[in-house]
């Protein structure tokens, strides 16, 4: 209940306590957020023009999701606001530096029948691959992936997070296990011959055609 009656059709009203309605609030949050990055996504094509609107885009469709998990798992166990606010923001830069290029890397390298679908299938829209060559988009997200880890150790304090670690280092491994031996055979190529080009997997843009584009979030 959201008022003080005990009885509501004859029957007793549950209370709603502060801690669901902040958990609620995080999960509307995150789909608002998560379905404008996917309508961003849809039309990357001819709206994401550089690195920066390809990583708000990414924070978007993939930091929220991971951004609410992580500030829930805290709002659960009781963590103070300031707190909840900085689970949150490694929720937002694992999903959007480490999930989401690793997962764009995975459509180019990726063993289809490893992973257990058609690769290639973003080639119509624009990923990091359009600003960032492989090796270095595979550096940013080992790089992320280090920064977060460090940054969960560090708000954690005294407190034993190794369930979380692992489940966030799984996640990232797995990944990097698809993409590693494609992009092996892509760097050997490239080292025979320097002149080779990373395929070109989105082309120049449109005319930009950004949706809500006076709409930011800050993480």
């Amino acid at each position: 209940r959201v008022d003080k009656e005990m009885l509501r059709r004859n029957k007793k009203s549950h209370k709603i306590s502060n801690k669901r309605v902040r958990i609620l609030d995080e999960i509307k949050d995150a789909t608002d957020k998560a379905i404008l990055g996917q309508g961003r996504d849809v039309r990357s094509k001819s709206s994401i023009n550089s690195l920066e609107e390809c990583m708000d885009l990414y924070k978007l469709k993939s930091g929220s999701l991971y951004g609410a998990a992580m500030s829930i798992g805290a709002i659960l166990g009781g963590a103070h606001v300031r707190t909840v606010y900085r689970y949150r923001n490694c929720g937002y830069k694992f999903g959007a530096y480490v999930f989401q290029v690793n997962d764009d890397l995975c459509d180019v390298f990726a063993d289809p029948e490893k992973m257990g679908k058609p690769i290639n299938q973003d080639t119509k829209r624009k990923n990091i691959l359009a600003f960032l060559s492989p090796e270095e988009a595979r550096d940013l997200s080992e790089r992320s992936k280090k920064e977060v880890l460090n940054d969960l150790y560090e708000i954690s304090g005294s407190r034993d997070i190794g369930n979380l670690t692992d489940l966030l280092g799984f996640i990232a491994e797995e990944q990097n296990a698809l993409i590693k031996e494609g992009l092996e055979k892509y760097l050997s190529k490239k080292a025979e011959n320097p002149k080779i080009e990373e395929d070109k997997i989105n082309q120049q843009p449109e005319q930009p055609q950004d949706l809500n584009a006076n709409n930011s979030y800050d993480i």
